[in-house]
């Protein structure tokens, strides 16, 4: 897998601690789903897609983007539990072989099966976010930037109208 580079990581933290808490919270995962909306695009575009399909959802139907339970910034961009052959879909599968023999008539004859066969992979999840991740860092950083500067500017005008300057208390 490819390994990324964020430039101005440290600016960016510092930035960041800066403003409140709850403020910075918000910040940061709305500018994580907005990276992770470009990356489900993608993986939505190489999703294999079976218009003959007839029962369960379409794989590319179940591509959610979703925040992480107990955590602040950690976004996940993936199938849900809608799409349990997902997994199988993306990394195949050998024979897979019957205890017992099955009898399938084909036809006018019986026939015994003792194995369903195999499943190539096709890691369309991790291709698409390997091709998406500089998008992705993009659209992150330019939603960082905007969400900041919005942010600074409301922090700012709560204390213009308090007459309170940041850091000192009103008596």
């Amino acid at each position: 897998m490819k390994l990324f580079t964020l430039n101005g990581a440290s600016e960016l933290d510092s930035l960041l601690k800066e403003l409140p808490r709850q403020i910075s919270k918000k910040v940061v995962l709305a500018a994580a789903r907005s990276g992770g909306s470009v990356i489900r695009k993608e993986m939505k575009a190489r999703a294999p897609y079976n218009p003959k399909r007839k029962r369960g959802k379409h794989l590319r139907d179940c591509l959610k983007i979703q925040k992480k339970h107990r955590t602040n910034d950690l976004v996940l961009v993936g199938p849900t539990s809608e799409a349990p052959h997902a997994w199988l879909v993306t990394h195949g599968s050998g024979p897979r072989k019957f205890t017992k023999p099955h009898r399938v008539k084909l036809g006018n004859q019986v026939v015994k099966v003792t194995h369903a066969g195999t499943m190539p992979a096709n890691p369309y999840l991790q291709d698409a976010a390997e091709a998406s991740a500089q998008g992705a860092f993009d659209k992150i950083g330019q939603r960082l930037g905007d969400l900041i500067e919005k942010a600074a500017i409301k922090l700012a005008g709560r204390y213009k109208t308090s007459g309170a300057a940041p850091g000192r208390r009103r008596r």
